[in-house]
């Protein structure tokens, strides 16, 4: 309910009681994949300083990789890894060095990971998320040919939610950039 809406007042309570649901449901069940994908997905959903984003950083990554490790066939896991490699390659200079100032090592990632883990997920049960992330990610790597046809997927895929028509908008915006 949070991811339909843009406004913070409205995504907060949900994202509050979601991420104290998780909690608890890793609390009582560590071995529960889904408890660790969503513990990870509303962790990196909160509003929160640079300071506490990195230091969370870390702590998503391994709620994302126990997920794929509990069940490594499930798309939503698998996109959120790619989706935590991401962000990580999109981290600036200023970023890192403040994250290497605190924590001694910034968090990093490859392309070469980040492509491993949203393939694996398009594999899975493509989504229009997924597809239109995996051409951001050919695009940053020069890759304008796998781009545009990751773009195009995205675009071909039919919408119905919020989210969807966001992400089906960043995917035009996506191919008319290359």
């Amino acid at each position: 309910m949070a991811e339909e809406s843009t406004d913070s007042d409205v995504r907060r309570p949900h994202l509050l009681q979601g991420l104290e649901l998780c909690q608890q449901s890793v609390k009582e069940d560590g071995n529960n994949f889904a408890s660790h994908k969503w513990l990870g997905i509303l962790l990196s959903a909160q509003d929160v300083g640079n300071k506490e984003k990195i230091a969370n950083a870390y702590t998503i990554k391994e709620h994302f990789l126990k997920a794929v490790e509990l069940n490594p066939k499930d798309a939503t896991s698998l996109h959120c890894m790619g989706n935590w490699c991401y962000s990580v390659l999109k981290i600036g200079w200023l970023e890192r060095k403040a994250a290497a100032m605190l924590f001694g090592e910034p968090p990093s990632s490859t392309t070469e990971e980040c492509l491993k883990y949203l393939l694996a997920s398009a594999e899975a049960g493509d989504t229009i998320h997924n597809a239109t992330m995996i051409g951001d990610v050919y695009k940053m790597d020069g890759n304008k040919a796998e781009a545009r046809k990751w773009y195009q997927k995205a675009i071909d895929m039919p919408t119905s939610s919020e989210l969807q028509k966001r992400n089906h908008d960043k995917a035009v915006k996506g191919l008319k950039s290359l």
